[in-house]
């Protein structure tokens, strides 16, 4: 993730009135840029792919694939990218933070900067969590 003054959104939602309105709102604050809009998870992952992008902001409701089942993919193809996920379920492991569909513009904007300053703590502090050895265990004799 940059270290940069705004963090780089990419906001992925069906609804085009939605992320139009989020995209001006978003505009308005300091530490948030709007990197891009998609429509479809294919189309964002196509646009995490040219880069310039902190953070994704995915709905879990999109008409290719539910953004839940698309965050491995993001996760895998882009490990330093946030995400956030817009959803109706009570939560979703594999997000860094989950924003309930039914938020306050100003409680969406909140857990995004939470999500933002856990993510800078970790880089500043190098914590890194543990990768499980793939090797086997040695005999004991």
């Amino acid at each position: 993730m940059a270290s940069s003054a705004r963090t780089r959104v990419l906001l992925v939602d069906a609804n085009v009135a939605l992320r139009e309105i989020v995209a001006e709102l978003l505009a308005d604050e300091p530490d948030f840029a709007v990197a891009g809009c998609a429509g479809s998870a294919e189309q964002g992952l196509a646009a995490l792919a040219a880069g310039g992008v902190d953070l994704v902001l995915i709905s879990d409701h999109l008409p290719d694939v539910a953004g839940s089942a698309a965050l491995p993919r993001v996760r895998e193809a882009h490990p330093d990218v946030l995400t956030a996920l817009w959803t109706s379920a009570p939560a979703a492991p594999l997000a860094d933070v989950c924003v309930h569909r039914g938020s306050t513009y100003r409680d969406l904007v909140s857990a995004l900067r939470r999500a933002v300053r856990s993510a800078r703590r970790v880089i500043e502090l190098d914590v890194r969590p543990e990768v499980p050895s793939t090797s086997p265990a040695p005999l004991s004799g």
